[in-house]
């Protein structure tokens, strides 16, 4: 009887601890929420091979509530609104016209912001061409024309990426500026990727692209993110700091992590 009675109690507590995990579990808001564990750098043993090349390493952990956390790059809405890749700007109103993969014809691209317009009042207070938040793109229309009378003003979406990684490069000489900047690289957020859906992914590590991710459960994640480059030799001495944060199914943005100074040796 005493045996039973213990049997009884162990399967018990064995439920109830399994419960409190569960609730747990369910309690992570549906925000998802970023930590950050480590950084480092490592040596590669190549110039121009980025299997081979300088890599820094980041990982960090996420949580997500809803398990709405990352997207698929094969799914059909992907590159559609809100997931398109980039925004042209009507000129009579300013709204932001999304481009989702089909070229503008040429009397929907009259209407649109060209490069040159920003010459000229009310559209000169626009950012400079040279800015990375804009690019030029003439989806194939008119492209035998000049960029100033004819390119468009075009205006990238971060959230056609999931994960959003700024940096800071801190120079020996004591200022500081941006990878972007620095190699005058201004037509994109360079280090931005895409995390896939934590549904799709098995339990266990998991890779995809830069990124290896340890799916701990359908709601909890460890990433690791490997940005290999021979670029990075170019910074010797130099130190480097980066801020992250994530955007879930639903766009609900996570907090932002900010790693400590690393220095490439």
């Amino acid at each position: 009887m005493k045996t039973l009675l213990f049997s009884l109690l162990a399967i018990f507590l064995i439920l109830s601890l399994a419960n409190c995990n569960d609730a747990k579990e369910e309690n992570y808001p549906i925000e998802p929420q970023l930590t950050f564990q480590n950084i480092s750098f490592v040596k590669g043993t190549a110039d121009s091979n980025d299997a081979a090349a300088d890599t820094v390493i980041i990982t960090f952990g996420i949580t997500d509530g809803d398990s709405d956390i990352g997207l698929d790059f094969q799914s059909p809405e992907y590159g559609y609104f809100p997931f398109n890749e980039g925004y042209y700007i009507k000129k009579t109103t300013g709204e932001m016209i999304p481009w989702e993969g089909t070229p503008l014809d040429r009397t929907d691209a009259s209407q649109m912001i060209k490069y040159g317009d920003r010459y000229n009042a009310p559209f000169d207070s626009l950012p400079a061409f040279s800015s990375r938040y804009y690019i030029n793109s003439s989806s194939n229309i008119l492209s035998e024309d000049t960029v100033r009378d004819h390119y468009l003003y075009y205006r990238i979406n971060r959230d056609w990426r999931n994960v959003m990684i700024n940096n800071e490069v801190h120079k020996t000489d004591g200022t500081t500026t941006t990878l972007e900047d620095l190699f005058e690289i201004r037509d994109w957020y360079i280090l931005d990727t895409l995390l896939p859906p934590i549904t799709n992914l098995q339990q266990g590590n998991n890779t995809s692209g830069p990124l290896t991710i340890q799916k701990q459960s359908s709601k909890k994640e460890i990433v690791t993110l490997r940005i290999s480059s021979y670029a990075w030799r170019q910074l010797g001495g130099q130190k480097l700091k980066f801020f992250i944060w994530v955007k879930d199914h639903a766009l609900h943005q996570s907090n932002t992590i900010e790693t400590p100074l690393l220095t490439i040796e």
